[in-house]
Formats: structure tokens, C-alpha cells, sequence
């Protein structure tokens, strides 16, 4: 980290007696490995800290989501954040979320912010730009902090736009 500026996060498999087993432990290490986006960057993940049968259901309901939507489209920032903690809160506990479900999730989320640009009258392009690519975006950032930045910068600019068409009305 000293050397580069980069934090490196390590997987690490069984030990097995016998070479024809590396494999094994190897897969079982980039499995670990998967897990980077729940424990976070810069770790050391053991296959057995993995948990077995993650989470795998989703607690986002319809009446969350139109609640963000409404915060979205009635500017308020602060709420719209605490709603989204609250919905990541609920549904990403440290040692029960697999990275799966944190994708679902987020990949929801984005939907939602798109389904509100829509919403509102807006395209995609007039509210985050022409070169915006937010689902790539989210799916490409290693943390559930980068994820929830991304969202929240989405956030913000579904506002900007709220606010800077209603100053021009």
C-alpha cells in the first residue's frame, strides 16, 4: 500500500493435504474474494468467514420506493440520504449480504432514480448528462460506500434539475 497508494484485498481458501486440492483452494479464494464489496476494500477475507446461505431477499418495498420517489421530486436531499440508509440499512447487514444481493439492490435503486427522471418529464441525458452511465457506474464501483456515492450523486443531479426547472418556470 506504502509502495503503490493502493489497497490490495487478499482471498484466501482452504489448506488442503494433497496438490490435486489446490484448485479447490483457489476457488475457494476468489469466492472469498467476491466478498470484498460487503467487507470492504484493503481486507483479508478467509472462504470461512464467507456465510453459507447469504441473504437473499431483497426488503424494498413499493411504499419505500415511492417514498424516495417523492423526497426525489420535491428536492429534499436530506431526506432522500436517509431514506436511502435506511433501505441499505435494512437490507445490508455485514455478515448476511451476498454480493448478489447488493447488486440486485443497488441495480433497484438506480431504477428508481431513472424511473423519477422519467417521472418528472426529464431524460436521461438532460438530468445526468450524455455521457452518464449510471448503472455501469454503480455495478463498477468495489464499495457499498463508491455504490451509495454514485447513487447519491444521482440524487443530487434528479434535484438540480427539479430545482433549476422550476427557477426558470
Amino acid at each position: 500500500e506504502r509502495l503503490y497508494g493502493k489497497k490490495f484485498t487478499v482471498g484466501i481458501g482452504r489448506a488442503y493435504d494433497t496438490h490435486p486440492n489446490i484448485p479447490h483452494s483457489y476457488l475457494e479464494a476468489l469466492s472469498a474474494l467476491r466478498f470484498k464489496v460487503v467487507k470492504g476494500q484493503g481486507e483479508i477475507i478467509f472462504v470461512d468467514e464467507v456465510p453459507v446461505n447469504p441473504q437473499t431477499i431483497l426488503n424494498y418495498s413499493l411504499d419505500m420506493e415511492k417514498q424516495l420517489i417523492n423526497q426525489l421530486k420535491t428536492s429534499d436531499i436530506d431526506e432522500s440520504r436517509k431514506s436511502l440508509d435506511r433501505i441499505l440499512t435494512s437490507n445490508l447487514g455485514k455478515e448476511s449480504s451476498s454480493p448478489e444481493l447488493i447488486q440486485q439492490l443497488f441495480r433497484a435503486l438506480v431504477g428508481t432514480a431513472v424511473r423519477t427522471i422519467y417521472e418528472i418529464g426529464a431524460t436521461m441525458e438532460e438530468v445526468l448528462g450524455s455521457d452518464s452511465s449510471v448503472y455501469a457506474d454503480t455495478d463498477n464501483s468495489s464499495t457499498l460506500e463508491e455504490k451509495r456515492r454514485v447513487l447519491i450523486s444521482v440524487f443530487e443531479a434528479i434535484q438540480r434539475y427539479i430545482q433549476d426547472r422550476t427557477e426558470n418556470q
